[in-house]
């Protein structure tokens, strides 16, 4: 039988490109319709992510023959620093789009779903923000780009939310 859920569940599944904002929800009737169910509110994308590296970056790279010959030498357009800085933005613009998201739904549960290396920046930034006035909990997986039935899978056989149950058998049966 499918249970109904009192407390406000906020989850955030991202990935360094895209962060997406669902809440648990109950089915207006749980015994016909099963549930609870993950309902998708939008999504925080990271543009530095969605441009090509040609786009971002310098098109001279490499080794550099001198004017007159010689030993050619190279130089570095710093690919690696840029890319670290664009993932610490996108961290902080995330944590502060999860409080924003987190408070204005009343949440009492914060399930957070990311790869570990973004799920390193964004424990700092939101224990700041947060404190402990939510139950926070993490999965260190990618499963933002799952669909909605398969991130509730996910979360749900790692514990994290309740799982999905569907209609009441009996009532089936008696159709």
């Amino acid at each position: 039988m499918a249970k109904r859920i009192h407390d406000t569940w906020c989850i955030v599944a991202a990935d360094g490109s895209r962060a997406r904002f669902f809440t648990l929800e109950s089915p207006d009737l749980p015994l016909l319709e099963g549930g609870p169910d993950l309902v998708e509110h939008g999504d925080l994308v990271n543009p530095d992510h969605q441009l090509k590296g040609t786009e971002r970056f310098a098109t001279q790279s490499g080794r550099q023959r001198p004017p007159g010959g010689g030993l050619p030498h190279t130089y570095d357009d710093h690919r690696t620093n840029h890319m670290a800085e664009s993932e610490t933005r996108f961290a902080r613009r995330l944590a502060d789009a999860v409080q924003i998201f987190a408070e204005s739904r009343g949440a009492q549960h914060l399930i957070l779903s990311a790869d570990p290396r973004l799920l390193g920046m964004l424990r700092p930034e939101l224990s700041r923000r947060l404190g402990n006035a939510l139950d926070v909990r993490v999965l260190a997986r990618d499963v933002s780009g799952l669909t909605r039935p398969q991130i509730h899978a996910q979360l749900s056989e790692a514990g994290l939310v309740p799982r999905r149950e569907p209609p009441d058998v009996l009532l089936e049966s008696r159709r």
